[in-house]
């Protein structure tokens, strides 16, 4: 189906255990990635992913979204104005449950790989 559409981008936004069979279509059509954190459900997937796209010659984005919430870019804002200093270390937390819905597919150790 990839191939049969003409698109620059697939956007990834299901279940963590569909990413990599996802990533493999892209690669295999040359479609450049987005995909939502985390990217893969184990190491092997991950490093498998970035293979096939760098073999595809292809952009592999992986959505790190914590960056741009308010409280992180107002950290990045402080440390780039010179507010506090500049940092030796930095240490966050960020606390949330995972959300439900469809599937509970997120509760799911060997579908979400332990989000």
């Amino acid at each position: 189906m990839i191939e049969d559409v003409e698109f620059d981008v697939l956007d990834i936004c299901s279940p963590t255990s569909t990413h990599i069979e996802f990533i493999k279509a892209a690669a295999a059509s040359r479609k450049n990635v987005i995909v939502e954190a985390p990217m893969a459900r184990t190491s092997v997937e991950g490093q498998e992913a970035l293979r096939l796209c760098s073999e595809a010659k292809i952009l592999l984005f992986p959505v790190q979204s914590r960056r741009w919430s308010p409280e992180y870019r107002r950290m990045h804002d402080l440390v780039v104005s010179g507010v506090i200093g500049e940092p030796v270390i930095a240490r966050l937390s960020y606390e949330t449950s995972h959300p439900t819905g469809w599937d509970d597919w997120y509760a799911d150790y060997r579908r979400s790989g332990g989000v």
